[in-house]
């Protein structure tokens, strides 16, 4: 199942992406998000990772980055350079495989969940651990990102399919969190 987006895209824009958003009320906003996403210990999943924002605040144990523009990698890997207990893969949501071991946290972060087609997030619970959690951001439906309204990036279909979860609104994201099923509703469910 791959994705029909043009993620080539933001190849374009990898050189100067980070310095796009650099505003004091951006780097408050992704304090606050990185704190929100609620990382204590354990292995991340991080889908759209760019250039790698998430790891510029938070020192995962274990963390394996996804995105599908090379030239973003590219510039992740400069930055954060992979090794031991830390991994970067070219690759959409939809077309990554099942890894050896699951992620005690799934994120999203900064709209990077609406590049996933909706059927994509049922994939969801194989990649997370009996005790996880996710945390996505989706754009609001009324947002146009700064890299869309700016022409640096075309505007596309973005999907808006959003799996289970709380829903909330903060600014331009809808943002969805939850846990995956507690170990004791999973035996129940599969001696059921």
């Amino acid at each position: 199942m791959t994705s029909k987006i043009n993620h080539a895209a933001y190849d374009t824009i990898a050189d100067i992406y980070d310095g796009m958003h650099q505003s004091d009320d951006e780097l408050d906003e992704n304090d606050q998000i990185t704190g929100l996403a609620g990382y204590e210990k354990g292995r991340v999943l991080d889908i759209g990772c760019g250039t790698g924002l998430f790891l510029e605040y938070v020192t995962p144990d274990d963390y394996v980055g996804i995105d599908p523009s090379p030239k973003m990698l590219i510039k992740h890997q400069r930055k954060f350079p992979v090794g031991p207990g830390a991994l970067t893969i070219c690759t959409t949501f939809e077309d990554l495989l099942p890894l050896p071991e699951k992620f005690d946290v799934i994120i999203a972060l900064f709209g990077a969940a609406s590049y996933v087609e909706p059927r994509g997030w049922s994939r969801l619970p194989m990649f997370l651990r009996p005790a996880g959690h996710f945390f996505l951001m989706f754009y609001a439906p009324d947002y146009v990102p700064k890299t869309h309204e700016a022409g640096v990036v075309l505007p596309f279909h973005l999907y808006t399919g959003q799996p289970e979860g709380v829903h909330l609104r903060m600014g331009n994201y809808d943002l969805v969190y939850g846990r995956a099923a507690p170990p004791s509703q999973l035996v129940e469910k599969e001696t059921a």
